[in-house]
């Protein structure tokens, strides 16, 4: 079984970061758009809300910048399109088209726009089928 950080943030490359939001309860919610993808599951709408679970630690840097960006409008106002991620120790580096995000949590969890709660196996099989039908109609 994939760990759910960083494979979340790779399955989802490509898709833009709408908004990012912090609950009462502690946990960041972040809202990834990716319509291709988000078309392949039943329900209206066009994003995943990613909710990272306790977090204790969330920054955004500019590529260029030595300091991070604390506010999350300022990240979301970015609309940053996710490349990749990758674990450093604890910490979670999702690395975007002009930055990078970092975070630690205790855990994580996505669900659809709609409100449908989808597991990380759910997205591996509809992004490997997306992929599987991508590449076959690009060999036609």
């Amino acid at each position: 079984m994939e760990p759910f950080f960083p494979s979340i943030w790779n399955l989802l490359h490509d898709g833009n970061i709408a908004r990012v939001e912090r609950t009462i309860a502690g946990d960041m919610r972040v809202h990834v758009s990716i319509e291709y993808l988000r078309e392949r599951f039943e329900g209206t709408g066009d994003k995943f809300i990613v909710t990272l679970l306790n977090c204790t630690e969330f920054s955004f840097r500019f590529y260029e910048a030595e300091h991070a960006v604390a506010g999350l409008d300022a990240i979301a106002s970015e609309s940053l399109s996710i490349l990749s991620a990758e674990m450093v120790g604890p910490v979670c580096r999702v690395f975007a088209d002009v930055g990078v995000i970092e975070f630690k949590c205790d855990g994580g969890s996505i669900k659809l726009d709609s409100g449908r709660q989808i597991s990380l196996e759910d997205l591996i099989r509809e992004t490997k089928v997306y992929w599987d039908q991508w590449g076959s109609k690009s060999k036609e």
